[in-house]
């Protein structure tokens, strides 16, 4: 690529020039959405709650990343008021059936994130909160039986 076919920069003023995200994006009630450029701001938008993770939020976070537009080159995502996240919103905790939770994937809650590190390591539990990576609980079963578990758990 040379000088004449390359893309030209964008100035630092139209960096800073946000503009509200239209269409889909714009209905999401618990996101600020704005654009400047190729880059999109995602601002959580519960400052009340110190922005703290419900269902709900969480399926519109999903929302926005299917449906990011295929020009945007990177999101920056921030939080609304004085805090960024506090994490899983407790006070909206109530029991969930088995098809809410697959429906949302693995998410460690309820003390997990607390302990289950101990058990298996920070590197393996968050690629598995990152990744959804699920472990065959028949295996691991066995694994424990054999006395084998920890061995299993850490590979």
């Amino acid at each position: 690529m040379n000088a004449a076919t390359a893309p030209a920069p964008h100035s630092a003023s139209q960096l800073s020039t946000q503009e509200p995200e239209q269409g889909l994006l714009a209905t999401l009630d618990l996101l600020r959405i704005t654009r400047a450029g190729p880059g999109l701001h995602l601002r959580l938008n519960r400052p009340a709650k110190r922005n703290a993770l419900s269902a709900p939020f969480i399926q519109q976070l999903h929302t926005v990343f299917v449906n990011t537009p295929e020009d945007v080159r990177a999101v920056v995502i921030s939080g609304e008021g004085s805090h960024f996240c506090a994490g899983l919103d407790l006070s909206e905790e109530v029991a969930r059936d088995i098809e809410s939770v697959v429906l949302h994937g693995a998410v460690v809650d309820g003390g997990g994130s607390a302990c289950i590190p101990r058990l298996m390591g920070v590197a393996r539990v968050a690629g598995l909160m990152l990744t959804g990576l699920v472990y065959d609980a028949q295996e691991r079963r066995k694994a424990f039986l054999e006395g084998r578990a920890g061995k299993v758990l850490k590979s």
